[in-house]
């Protein structure tokens, strides 16, 4: 200790030599020498005893503020004693003594006598209105200390992430600033008013003469009514005022934006006469200053978590000229090692108050280059500032690969004019077309596709939007009753059949202005001619194949559209869960796609053949978030489906809203262990990746029951009564089909042994020729049984069990991406062909289970577990379509455009 202690008087004496008052970096590191000289000094008992200390110090404080103790000895000429700031300021003289006392041991006043107190540096920062601020508006936040042992021992010690999850919103039930903008809490928006400009206090980003350069260049090509710079979430302009102040050289408009309420409390005209115009703006809202050289947020996106952060982003990207404007971020920086007091408790302040944060640099460069189109440039030290300035540009966005694209993406550049619905659709038709004959994943283009989109593009450009879908190229599993395409369900006898109508989720969609590219390729009849028959094969359409690895069966009824969406033949396809439980949920296990199964009566299943019992239309999508708004798009009423009367909502949720980063926190997932039998070779290695897969849930902070049994699985799996529902409903529904056809084909089972397409008899056709049971078994000897015995939020298995449990109760399910196997490879024969069931390289997924009506609640979760395990990255198809949009960029333009 010795040593220690003479290195660190020395280094103190070095650095006390060079001290030069106005250089704080000299200051600073001068001052850190001199706390790590007290903390090799104190005694471990001695730093734990100063723990309450700090504690009743800053409680002590905040009374001699109420009292004006501070203001009184501040505003006096010589020392007072305490009895004469007990009578000036009307307190008990024996109380005032012992306070005075206490906080002169932190040099909040200085003791020049016994009893006796002068003022001091530290006094007047108290008794201004930006200490006042300090001290009053940390007393509102720090009250929610107390309650912190029990608020993270509730949440089984999981980091808060979502705006709601803060422990200030756990006992206010609402975010701090909708709390700040209630009636009388005027006070308190006056304290943090004060609190925000004594964060400003220390040297100012704007004193750097370097970053000023290079970020300003002397206001060059700036003119007097081009804005220079706007102060978003300014408060009260403090900031912007001494911008102003400090550079009066610099041409064009300075703009001061914050919350209507706040605007409304200020002086604009005072603002007026020091440059400034206010505008209420909330910065969730679009950007309405466009093509500013800077927008400035000071200390703003550290009281918000991830999400919210990156929509405000988004906003003034979406307000940014390329190659010219910035946004300035001045915000604490936190030190990868050797942070400082300051910045640590505001970040756990930020996390009390907000479930947000103080960040990294590479945390700041990941929050800002996780929206597309933004790049941090650079990020500034500014000597003597606690904060530094991330230098944020905006750049070009790329277009993506089609196997790539997002909503987001189709969105932004038909927004934008980067490319068209033409554009996407022919990208699309030729991507068809290069791989058709190897995937055989479609079985019919809609000739219409291309005229489709010129009337979106049409409509558009006339400043007609039906909101997020429009323009969405989709495929259709043929299973779809489209008006004026075949509509087979694989049986080539109804080749030529035609509806007078289209299926309702189908003109839902239209509605909603998607573009359907054709039908695609399934199991024939939704696998209810002859389960031998084989997955993925039909007569209309022949064998699809998986696509990532040889012969790969696509072990599924939606075969087809899985395929498809694994390859980016469309935006996504529409599938089904056709009944038949653990097949027709594997399209997307196997192509590495996410598969939505909603809820039965969610969506409309008029003129879609399905079991109506056991059957609902799906999602197979390349991200959750993506097929999270496709069914907000499908779902609804319909007059022709009497199970959708169902529907709690009187209003579709927004699903895709559903989907955010941390919706996994101190949810409670169950592991149904009985549920995962039937891999026969496959359980060892299925075992594992489990096992690693509720790792990851328990890394991300999700409370793992395991096990979470299911009560009645052996029946489930022994019981007869589905069988006998499918084939009744699959009797049924060809029946009402049959009745709404314009044109009606043969015999059905007469033309099925006639054909030659159909193969007959080397695939059979046996399941040609109980309802309350049915719903018990899924649902209280199931899910509901498994999710109320252990107060559960959702369910996990992976998929290839997953489906049978969420069938057979009609409830929803999610399939999310997980693994890709390694090592294992089987193979099984037909009666016509040999496929590969399992093999190195093919992807499984996870099914996320939940009750009825969970829908927010489980996307949430499948997209938080997709983000955090971005598998799809890490395995590419055997075969992947070369045609990119560049090669038909600007073919949607119409000769008016040109």
């Amino acid at each position: 200790m010795a040593d220690s202690l003479a290195k660190l008087t020395t280094d103190i004496q070095t650095q006390a030599s060079n001290f030069l008052p106005a250089n704080d970096v000299l200051r600073q590191n001068l001052l850190r020498s001199a706390r790590s000289l007290v903390a090799a000094l104190e005694s471990p008992s001695e730093r734990v005893a100063r723990m309450y200390h700090h504690t009743l110090i800053y409680q002590t404080a905040r009374i001699l503020i109420d009292t004006r103790v501070y203001r009184t000895l501040a505003a006096s000429e010589k020392p007072q004693t305490a009895s004469q700031l007990a009578e000036a300021t009307k307190t008990d003289p024996k109380l005032m003594e012992r306070l005075l006392k206490f906080v002169a041991t932190e040099s909040h006043v200085s003791e020049t006598g016994p009893d006796v107190y002068g003022p001091n540096d530290v006094t007047r920062m108290l008794a201004s209105p930006e200490g006042e601020g300090v001290l009053i508006n940390c007393y509102l936040l720090f009250q929610i200390g107390d309650r912190l042992p029990e608020y993270f021992k509730a949440r089984n010690y999981t980091n808060p992430a979502g705006k709601d999850q803060s422990a200030w919103y756990d006992i206010h039930g609402q975010h701090y600033f909708d709390w700040m903008s209630q009636p009388g809490n005027e006070h308190e928006v006056t304290a943090m008013q004060g609190h925000m400009r004594f964060k400003t206090m220390g040297r100012k980003w704007f004193e750097s003469a370097e970053l000023m350069q290079e970020i300003f260049a002397g206001g060059e090509g700036l003119e007097g009514e081009d804005v220079l710079l706007v102060d978003v979430g300014g408060s009260d302009g403090f900031d912007i005022c001494n911008f102003r102040a400090a550079h009066p050289e610099l041409p064009g408009r300075l703009v001061l934006q914050d919350l209507p309420a706040t605007i409304s409390s200020l002086d604009t005209d005072a603002l007026a006469a020091k440059g400034v115009e206010a505008m209420p703006y909330d910065m969730f809202l679009p950007q309405p200053i466009k093509g500013a050289k800077a927008y400035y947020l000071k200390m703003v996106l550290h009281d918000w978590p991830r999400e919210q952060c990156q929509q405000a982003l988004a906003n003034l990207r979406d307000a940014m000229t390329v190659g010219y404007s910035r946004v300035l971020l001045n915000e604490v920086v936190i030190p990868s090692e050797g942070a400082g007091w300051f910045e640590t408790s505001v970040d756990v302040l930020m996390m009390v108050v907000h479930a947000s944060q103080e960040r990294k640099e590479r945390e700041w460069r990941e929050l800002v280059e996780g929206v597309e189109g933004l790049r941090v440039v650079k990020v500034w030290r500014v000597e003597g500032a606690n904060e530094g300035v991330v230098e944020v540009e905006r750049v070009e966005r790329e277009i993506p690969k089609l196997i790539e694209l997002t909503l987001e993406d189709l969105r932004y550049g038909q927004d934008h004019d980067i490319f068209s619905a033409v554009d996407l659709v022919k990208a699309y038709l030729a991507r068809i077309g290069e791989v058709d004959g190897v995937v055989h994943s479609d079985v019919e283009l809609d000739p219409t596709a291309i005229q489709q989109a010129e009337q979106l593009d049409r409509e558009r450009r006339q400043g007609k939007h039906r909101g997020p879908l429009h323009g969405v190229p989709l495929l259709l599993k043929n299973q779809f009753a489209t008006v004026g395409n075949n509509n087979t369900s694989g049986f080539t006898g109804l080749m030529g059949a035609r509806t007078a109508l289209d299926a309702s989720v189908v003109a839902k969609l239209k509605d909603r202005w998607c573009v359907f590219l054709g039908k695609t390729n399934l199991s024939h009849w939704s696998c209810n001619r002859d389960p031998e028959a084989g997955d993925g094969w039909c007569g209309h359409g022949g064998q699809t194949y998986g696509v990532y690895i040889p012969e790969q069966s696509s072990k599924g009824s939606s075969s087809g559209s899985g395929s498809a969406t694994a390859l980016g033949l469309a935006f996504a396809a529409l599938g089904t869960e056709a009944g038949s439980a653990a097949k027709a949920s594997a399209a997307s296990n196997r192509g590495n796609v996410v598969g939505i199964k909603p809820i039965v009566g969610l969506v409309s299943r008029d003129l879609v053949r399905l079991s109506r019992r056991l059957g609902t239309p799906g999602i197979l999508s390349r991200t959750g978030k993506d097929g999270a708004a496709m069914l907000s798009g499908m779902a609804g009423r319909c007059s022709n489906d009497e199970d959708t009367s169902l529907i709690p909502y009187a209003k579709i949720p927004d699903y895709a809203a559903a989907c955010k980063i941390g919706g996994l926190r101190v949810a409670r997932i169950g592991i149904p262990r009985n549920g995962r039998t039937g891999y026969g070779e496959l359980q060892p290695a299925v075992c594992v990746e489990l096992g690693k897969a509720i790792s990851v849930l328990k890394e991300m902070g999700a409370i793992v029951v395991d096990p979470a049994d299911y009560p009645a699985w052996h029946e489930a799996v022994t019981d007869p009564t589905p069988a006998k529902v499918r084939s009744s409903d699959f009797k049924l529904w060809v029946e009402y089909y049959l009745s709404q056809l314009v044109e009606n084909p043969d015999n059905i089972i007469a033309f099925t042994k006639a054909n030659p397409q159909e193969e007959y008899p080397s695939r059979d056709i046996r399941t040609l020729a109980a309802e309350a049971r049915l719903a018990w078994l899924g649902r209280e000897g199931g899910i509901k049984g498994a999710v109320e015995k252990h107060n559960l939020d959702a369910l996990v298995l992976p998929t290839r069990v997953s489906p049978l449990m969420p069938t057979l109760a009609g409830y929803l399910m999610v399939q999310s991406l997980w693994g890709i196997f390694l090592m294992i490879h089987r193979r099984f024969e037909t009666a016509v062909m040999i496929l590969t069931d399992v093999g190195p390289g093919m992807p499984f997924g996870l099914g996320f289970i939940g009750v009825a009506w969970s829908e927010e609640k489980l996307l949430s979760y499948a997209y938080d577990f997709e983000v955090k395990t971005r598998v799809r990255d890490k395995q590419e198809p055997m075969v992947v379509p070369i045609t990119e949009l560049p090669a038909y960029q600007g073919e949607g333009k119409m000769p008016a455009d040109l």
